[in-house]
């Protein structure tokens, strides 16, 4: 029995009797459709009227290869199935995802549990073509979201500050007004602020406001060993 199924790549391809044929993209003269099987060294083919599973012409000596397993092709589709509803839903959960999926095709009984690790696998790099890769400076997280179209969870229009001036002085008097001025009296706060004043906040500290504050990745001290007491 031929069937149509999709591969991982988008494209349709023909399976019969388990084998898989790709379109070839070639016109024929006499009209039909021709498919050729998948491993490039293979010789069959399978001529069909137009994109539909009637054969017109077959030559089936497939050389030295066995046909796909039914697990094999059952997984194909699941997996390309679920990874589609993934990109297009990408708040639904995996195993919801891949239960329907399984549900959709008439068969399923061929898949093991090793397969459907492998089918979550996909949904999850399906996913991360999705999205842009992470930044790795602040500036570059900035560049970022200019390109964003922000909007509320009912596509209105959102508006989205994002200052790319950094200036470093304005530091100190965020501090001084907004934090200290709202610090409650304690003196473990005030010992902590007098920490981060002198070797963060203030433009004498051991790392002052120009070297963190900057967007930019390419800074050569670190904080690491300050901070380490304080784990």
């Amino acid at each position: 029995m031929a069937q149509f199924i999709e591969s991982e790549l988008g494209n349709i391809l023909l399976v019969l009797d388990n084998f898989k044929f790709s379109k070839v993209n070639r016109p024929l003269a006499s009209g039909l459709t021709k498919w050729r099987c998948i491993i490039k060294t293979c010789k069959a083919f399978v001529k069909t009227f137009g994109e539909t599973t009637n054969i017109a012409e077959q030559n089936f000596d497939h050389d030295k290869h066995r046909a796909n397993s039914d697990q094999n092709i059952q997984r194909q589709i699941v997996s390309v199935s679920a990874k589609r509803k993934a990109v297009e839903d990408s708040n639904e959960k995996p195993s919801k995802i891949v239960c329907t999926a399984i549900k959709s095709i008439p068969r399923s009984e061929a898949l093991q549990v090793s397969d459907l690790h492998n089918i979550k696998r996909n949904i999850y790099n399906a996913k991360q073509k999705k999205f842009p890769p992470l930044p790795k400076s602040g500036e570059e997280v900035q560049d970022m979201l200019d390109d964003i179209q922000v909007v509320t969870n009912r596509d209105k229009n959102f508006i989205l500050s994002n200052d790319k001036v950094n200036e470093p002085e304005m530091v100190f008097d965020y501090f001084e007004v907004f934090l200290m001025s709202s610090k409650p009296n304690d003196h473990r706060l005030a010992q902590f602020s007098d920490y981060l004043l002198n070797n963060y906040i203030s433009n004498d500290a051991a790392f002052p406001p120009n070297i963190w504050s900057a967007a930019t990745a390419d800074l050569n001290r670190t904080t690491n060993t300050n901070l380490s007491k304080f784990n």
